[in-house]
């Protein structure tokens, strides 16, 4: 698992296990990932969750991977650990990573909010 820590000069930097991190609130990651999303794409969002997750003071234990357009299993089985983990924050990209029309991503933040607690925090717009 990839860790994120801060080097002498200040900078988010992996592969250093960091002492907070055992102490940090956890928080869970969620993305949708079309099959013809290149890799580095893909390698490059997570590092901005990771990182802003850590800007934001909590620690991103695991990012749940949606690959079917419409499916809801993943966002299911990531409701289902923040429950059992009792973590509270989840970040994604942004909202369409749940959905393409507004009114649904507002629902898939209610579900978050109400069935696990937790805040959602969008990368998109974050100074990363």
């Amino acid at each position: 698992m990839t860790t994120l820590a801060k080097d002498q000069t200040g900078t988010w930097d992996y592969d250093k296990v960091p002492e907070a991190a055992v102490t940090m609130p956890l928080a869970y990651g969620y993305m949708r990932v079309p099959a013809d999303a290149p890799d580095s794409k893909v390698l490059g969002t997570e590092r901005a969750m990771r990182i802003y997750a850590a800007k934001l003071g909590y620690y991103l234990i695991e990012i749940f991977y949606e690959f079917h357009c419409g499916s809801q299993e993943t966002f299911n089985e990531l409701v289902h650990e923040l429950q059992r983990a009792d973590a509270h924050a989840v970040v994604v990209p942004s909202y369409r990573h749940f959905a393409r029309s507004v009114l649904l991503q507002n629902n898939f933040v209610a579900k978050l909010e109400f069935d696990a607690q937790a805040k959602v925090f969008e990368l998109r717009g974050a100074d990363v």
